[in-house]
């Protein structure tokens, strides 16, 4: 959450989120595992979903056939009443690459529409 938890925002545009490194031969290599990027005040949820495990039943089962994810319908209200309901519907991602340059991408729309608020 880019708003609880601002080291570890650091350490995501690092690109050192999910990052693998040996004290001993200073091998580096990322971990193949999901990580929800949330911003509250975009309203942005990102959901990385690593290549390589697309395979994986347990992954390919959080999702229904068109990509969405595969909520209950309690997950479902609970987004609505708490007004994250984007939460329900996250952007998918395949590489950490990817999910960097989509943040990126929104966080600049974000910073040029708002600076641009209140103009024709």
């Amino acid at each position: 959450n880019a708003q609880v938890t601002p080291k570890a925002l650091d350490a995501f545009r690092q690109g050192r989120i999910n990052l693998f490194e040996c004290e001993g031969c200073g091998f580096q290599g990322r971990v193949p595992v999901q990580l929800m990027y949330h911003d509250m005040n975009l309203k942005l949820a990102v959901l990385l979903v690593p290549y390589e495990t697309l395979e994986d039943r347990s992954v390919l089962q959080m999702f229904n056939l068109d990509g969405s994810l595969a909520l209950s319908e309690m997950e479902l209200d609970l987004t609505k009443k708490t007004g994250a309901e984007y939460l329900a519907q996250p952007h998918i991602v395949l590489s950490m690459g990817e999910m960097l340059a989509y943040v990126h991408l929104r966080e600049s729309l974000w910073i040029y529409h708002s600076g641009r608020a209140g103009q024709p």
